[in-house]
């Protein structure tokens, strides 16, 4: 039937979910610029439906939201990423082309404090 189709793969999902342990430590929100229209624009809306689901479900305390912006904005795609002791840091996804790029920037900023990114202050 098709609703067990659906019930598996919201499983499937589920189960990776919790597979993919993303613990953040230093970081206490994400805010995420997607762009929709262009090719840039790709690995940001691939973490954004991929990794993000992961890191909120192992980061509870972790803010999170998605600001739509259209290709014109010069702000997109971007990922703005805030510290705790209200350090802000941006990254700018245009050259991240792999969902996998960004998340290993973010945690090598967790790591560092925010060290290894472009900070805001």
């Amino acid at each position: 039937s098709m609703f067990g189709s659906n019930l598996k793969r919201s499983v499937r999902v589920a189960n990776k979910i919790r597979e993919m342990k993303i613990v953040l430590q230093n970081i206490k929100a994400l805010e995420a610029y997607p762009e929709y229209k262009t090719k840039e624009g790709r690995g940001l809306r691939s973490f954004i439906k991929n990794i993000v689901p992961a890191i909120k479900y192992h980061n509870q305390q972790l803010e999170y939201r998605t600001v739509k912006c259209n290709p014109d904005e010069e702000k997109a795609p971007k990922l703005k990423i805030k510290f705790e002791g209200d350090l802000v840091g941006d990254l700018d996804c245009k050259e991240c082309l792999e969902e996998n790029d960004i998340l290993e920037i973010v945690l090598e900023a967790d790591k560092t404090k925010g060290a290894s990114v472009p900070l805001l202050v």
